[in-house]
């Protein structure tokens, strides 16, 4: 009886032995397994870059730049006022350059494959130890192209350190994309102002019913009416 058991715990660890080496991966199976595993890996990756990639084709953001006004003086001044002396009217001069601040939105149409490189870390099968895959994507300068659109939230300048807009103002143009966070921008802007109606003429008395004014105001619409003057912009651009 004592025979019999020993022959049957025999019996059982040679079959136990024999399955585990049946089942038990060879080398080759191994390395098979693990380039199956980085492949897999890889792809998930790459469709989830490319998913990723499409949804930052918008971006929102702030911009911060130098405006430029490229419309004459005629159009283009600080303020007008009645001289004491002579009564002419006088038209106070401006430099047409101010600090903008403004609100953007840039399309990036041609950001998908932008170029990027990731490392992918698995466990090798064979030794139990992290092995590294990296991949790239090819360089591509347009990618980094875009369009914005801004709106203008406030200007800094000389005449007044902060005047945030009563008015609608804003612009389109050209973006580059240094990173993904920050761009360079140039664009062009309409800029609202209250210019001189062409029956008003700086340089001579302003005669209303006979009578020579001594004072005006930009608010009087017997004088100054709404207009847009032409500017320029070169923007740094911050993404949230």
């Amino acid at each position: 009886m004592r025979r019999l058991s020993l022959t049957m715990i025999y019996i059982s660890v040679c079959t136990t032995s024999l399955i585990g080496q049946a089942s038990a991966p060879t080398p080759a199976q191994k390395d098979s397994i693990e380039a199956a595993q980085r492949a897999q890996t890889l792809a998930l990756l790459k469709r989830l870059d490319s998913l990723q990639q499409a949804k930052k084709a918008i971006h929102f953001g702030l911009s911060l730049g130098a405006r430029l006004i490229t419309d004459t003086h005629d159009k283009n001044f600080r303020d007008v006022s009645i001289d004491p002396v002579t009564s002419n009217l006088v038209k106070d001069g401006t430099d047409g350059m101010d600090i903008v601040l403004s609100g953007v939105v840039v399309a990036t149409p041609f950001s998908k494959g932008a170029p990027f490189t990731r490392r992918v870390t698995t466990i090798t099968p064979r030794s139990g130890r992290p092995a590294d895959t990296t991949y790239t994507t090819k360089s591509c300068f347009l990618c980094r192209i875009g369009f914005i659109a801004n709106i203008n939230l406030a200007s800094f300048s000389p005449d007044a350190i902060a005047t945030f807009n009563h008015s609608l103002e804003g612009g389109f143009g050209i973006s580059l994309h240094l990173s993904d966070d920050f761009a360079l921008a140039a664009t062009y802007e309409r800029v609202f102002s209250r210019r001189l109606r062409s029956n008003v003429e700086a340089g001579k008395p302003l005669v209303v019913k006979g009578e020579t004014l001594t004072s005006i105001s930009k608010d009087d619409n017997r004088f100054f009416l709404d207009d847009n003057l032409n500017a320029g912009s070169f923007k740094f651009v911050f993404f949230f």
